[in-house]
């Protein structure tokens, strides 16, 4: 900020202002962009320069800056406060003329309304009229004038930055800029295979000397260093290494289950010069250094790693495991980072199972066989899955829980296993080859397997097979009942005796059989008593046996119910005969 201030002195009655010329000390200088204000100022204490108004501000030499008048009743000051702007030619410094204009006194007192107003002004490189009486401080603008100071004078200069670009390995020569702003004041460039720039062979260093101090007055603002030689090593700046670009197709998310899960990646854009290959942890600490793709990571047990690529142009670049891999590519004079596969390594385990229920079973015999495993060891996974195979491998179904019932399921061989696995899309289903498509998992393991045997048509089918034989009052003595299979043999003989009788020939396995009477006498088969054989089937069906009665039967038939009727009719006419005979006799 560039303060001015016109000192002031009056009379206790009247205001005298006593305008000190010497205090302005102009020509003054000051830069685009920085404050300018320039105030009237009452530094003895006595003036009252609440009398004086300032209405207005002349500007010529340069664009108007737009001046404020700001009156200070606190101190008595009347300023005029601005900020300089660019003046035509933007690296070029201008004079801006400043001319007070429209300033009055006033007083309250009666006695000092006209021309009695003590003015004096001090100093200038001209003598100065005596005091004079006046109202009117425009009246002091001239004396100004003739003091050297009207207009005041401030010489506005650009506010300068130097911008300077090094020599590189591009083959670019080092230049460097003064700029006023957005505009280049001038320039001192360097020339391509000269010594501002870094030659081929890089044991020799490159340098840009500049310097603008005769083209900028000193009383300008500048940013930077004037004049200055630039030096550029070279060996260090020369870097031929860049980061590379690396991809791959491979699987990144890994199961640690022993088989190999080899991961090749691809150098996309090389960044040149030497090139090692890097793995590290989730925080950049080196785990190995291996020579190439492909990685295999399924020893490296569960965890995340990264795979880089370093390119280097630094002899001492020797990177070790246990080292921080960007730290060390930081403290390189030329190593860089290529971005990073992240490799998610995951665990399972296979489980361990075991039943103590029956593996031998029959599927046909209506009784729920019910298998239980046990989990012995879980192993390691986030998630399960029970499987049911046949011999061969083949999912036959996917149980949500044991136990497990296999009555109904037929004749064969089916196992039972459980699967650890941590794989969003594991998803095995009914058909599936099991050892297949735990394979095909991103991680699933299959424990072992429990083989359950189911046999059919093993089941205990019989029942019990009992006869009744009714032969009235027929001696069935030396005939017998005979039971015989489905092939003719006999399967044992029962003794019957007076009248027939009944018994049992125990429970029988179910089967197709006959029944038959042997050497029965002629009052049963003369009264029409059935000798067999009499075929039947038992199926086990539940009842308590098969009942067959092999017995005469005593209900006459229809030529013996005429006889009998006939033979009643008779006896009844021959009755109805003797009792007429008998009353011919006793009335004849």
């Amino acid at each position: 900020m560039l303060q001015t201030n016109l000192s002031a002195q009056a009379d206790p009655g009247c205001p005298e202002l006593t305008i000190d010329a010497n205090s302005f000390g102009f020509p003054a200088a000051i830069c685009v962009g920085e404050a300018l204000e320039i105030c009237i100022d009452a530094t003895d204490g006595g003036s009252d320069l609440s009398l004086i108004t300032l209405t207005g501000v002349a500007v010529t030499g340069g664009p108007d800056p737009g001046f404020a008048i700001v009156p200070n009743a606190a101190t008595g000051q009347i300023c005029i406060s601005t900020t300089p702007l660019s003046g035509p030619d933007p690296c070029a410094p201008y004079n801006l003329d400043i001319s007070l204009l429209d300033a009055n006194i006033s007083s309250t007192d009666p006695t000092c309304t006209s021309g009695n107003v003590a003015i004096t002004v001090i100093g200038g490189p001209a003598p100065l009229p005596d005091p004079f009486m006046t109202n009117d401080i425009n009246s002091v603008l001239p004396l100004l004038g003739v003091a050297g100071l009207d207009p005041l004078t401030v010489t506005i200069y650009p506010s300068y930055d130097v911008v300077v670009t090094p020599p590189d390995c591009a083959g670019v020569a080092g230049s460097a800029m003064l700029m006023a702003g957005a505009d280049v004041c001038q320039t001192v460039a360097g020339t391509a295979g000269m010594e501002n720039v870094c030659p081929d062979v890089l044991d020799t260093d490159a340098s840009l000397t500049y310097d603008f101090t005769a083209s900028v007055d000193p009383l300008a603002c500048v940013t930077g260093t004037l004049s200055d030689a630039i030096t550029t090593d070279c060996a260090v700046a020369c870097c031929a290494a860049t980061a590379s670009t690396i991809s791959t197709t491979d699987p990144t998310r890994i199961c640690i289950d022993g088989v190999g899960d080899p991961i090749n990646v691809s150098i996309d854009v090389d960044g040149g010069a030497t090139g090692t290959w890097v793995i590290t942890d989730a925080a950049a600490t080196i785990l190995v250094l291996p020579p190439g793709p492909p990685f295999d990571l399924d020893g490296a047990g569960a965890g995340q790693c990264l795979i880089w690529y370093v390119n280097s142009d630094d002899a001492a670049f020797n990177p070790m495991v246990g080292d921080d891999a960007a730290a060390a590519v930081a403290a390189s004079s030329c190593a860089f980072l290529s971005n990073p596969i992240t490799v998610n390594r995951i665990e399972v385990t296979a489980p361990t199972i075991s039943t103590t229920d029956p593996t031998d079973i029959c599927a046909d015999d209506g009784i729920d066989d019910l298998i239980t495993p046990t989990v012995d060891a879980a192993g390691i996974g986030a998630m399960t899955a029970w499987v049911i195979t046949d011999a061969a491998g083949t999912i036959l179904a996917l149980p949500p829980a044991p136990p497990f019932n296999l009555e109904g399921a037929g004749a064969g061989t089916c196992l039972i296993w459980l699967v650890n696995f941590e794989d969003p899309a594991f998803a095995p289903a009914v058909g599936d080859d099991a050892a297949a498509v735990v394979a095909a998992a991103t991680c699933a393991v299959l424990s072992n397997s429990i083989a359950v045997t189911r046999a059919i048509g093993c089941g205990v089918c019989e029942e019990e097979i009992t006869y009744n034989v009714g032969a009235g009052a027929c001696d069935m003595t030396g005939a017998t009942v005979e039971l015989l299979d489905a092939t003719g043999a006999s399967l044992g003989t029962m003794a019957l005796g007076m009248g027939g009788g009944s018994g049992s020939f125990g429970v029988q396995a179910c089967g197709d059989y006959s029944i038959v009477i042997n050497d029965a006498p002629v009052c049963y088969t003369n009264e029409g008593g059935d000798i067999g054989p009499r075929a039947f089937s038992i199926d086990g069906s539940g009842t308590t046996a098969q009942n067959f009665n092999v017995m005469p039967s005593n209900v006459p038939t229809v030529g013996e119910w005429g006889l009998i009727i006939l033979g009643l009719m008779m006896s009844i006419v021959a009755i109805v005969g003797i009792r007429e005979r008998r009353r011919e006799e006793i009335y004849g």
